[in-house]
């Protein structure tokens, strides 16, 4: 079986796949393929379980016969063994288990800071992530005063935005100044508002939502600022099946995921590619692809409580600007 997972989602991993010489130019498989799919972070526009069912389809009419079935299950997972000449080095990491990949990257997010411009005064044309703990204030709305917080970050599942931001700042934060115990469309949703928060530490959907309103006249301009060399927004796909011509022909899926054809329409769900490629020429999507041409990650199978001991990690060095202790958590 297949099984298509977000970072972090937590497995049992038995056994050794038997491999095989089975796979040929031109060999057939009758059957179905079952792939499970798992997300804990939100993606970029749409259905990312209709993207593989799409791309699944587009496999189907290739290998005559062979039908992929997507449905949402924890599985057993074996030892990859097809190709991975697609995939660049940094994700690949992220994927294995000592010295063996057993979960296969096949489409990226990434984290990105997000600001009105009306809420910037003073701070134009000057980096957000360098001077983000200076930039909450005070304004009048209609007769009240609010005070905005610097920054607003939403979690998922188990992902680690604020990892994102402190590797991207050198600035210490003033403890009443981050408001992140957020769902991500909690914090966006008060983004919006305009009274809550300067900036918002969002990922691709939120360029999504933010550029969307733009366009329909529906919010004013905002400045994005990508935060590059880090994500752990990374979706993997894994073979659990033991049947050797089954299991051949799960790696063959995998890999035609990963293969330039594929990785292309990502702009479908404006996710991002693993290999070398940019299919974004311009605004905040193109940036933030440029911004993880080089990444490091957190490997796929850390346990949950090493990821939990993480935020609070990245909490406190935000506080005392000291990074050295996040790098044992990166691969």
């Amino acid at each position: 079986m297949l099984c298509a997972f977000m970072l972090a989602a937590p497995f049992v991993v038995l056994g050794n796949l038997p491999r095989s010489d089975l796979f040929v130019a031109g060999a057939r498989f009758e059957g179905i393929l079952e792939l499970w799919h798992i997300e804990s972070f939100e993606g970029g526009v749409g259905s990312r379980a209709g993207w593989l069912k799409k791309r699944s389809t587009a496999f189907e009419k290739q290998n005559k016969g062979c039908l992929v079935n997507v449905t949402v299950l924890l599985p057993y997972l074996s030892p990859y063994g097809g190709d991975v000449s697609c995939v660049r080095g940094d994700y690949l990491r992220g994927g294995q288990l000592n010295g063996k990949v057993y979960a296969l990257p096949y489409m990226a997010g990434g984290y990105v800071l997000a600001a009105m411009s009306k809420n910037l005064a003073g701070f134009e044309n000057k980096n957000l992530a360098e001077n983000i703990f200076g930039m909450g204030f005070e304004k009048k709305v209609g007769k009240k005063t609010v005070s905005l917080a610097s920054v607003a970050c939403g979690y998922g599942g188990f992902n680690q935005p604020c990892m994102a931001l402190a590797l991207n700042t050198t600035q210490s934060r003033r403890n009443d100044l981050l408001d992140e115990g957020l769902t991500q469309y909690e914090a966006y949703e008060k983004f919006l508002t305009g009274n809550n928060h300067t900036v918002l530490l969002g990922t691709q959907r939120d360029i999504y939502r933010l550029t969307n309103r733009i366009e329909q006249g529906r919010l004013g301009e905002c400045v994005f600022e990508p935060l590059g060399g880090f994500t752990d927004l990374v979706q993997y796909i894994a073979v659990g099946d033991t049947e050797a011509k089954k299991a051949v022909f799960a790696e063959k899926f995998a890999c035609f995921l990963t293969q330039e054809q594929s990785q292309q329409k990502l702009t479908e769900v404006r996710m991002f590619t693993v290999n070398a490629q940019s299919i974004y020429s311009d605004g905040a999507m193109s940036a933030l692809e440029q911004a993880l041409s080089s990444v490091r990650t957190i490997n796929a199978f850390t346990d949950p409580s090493i990821l939990s001991a993480l935020r609070s990690e990245t909490l406190k060095s935000l506080e005392t600007g000291e990074k050295k202790n996040l790098e044992r958590y990166l691969c």
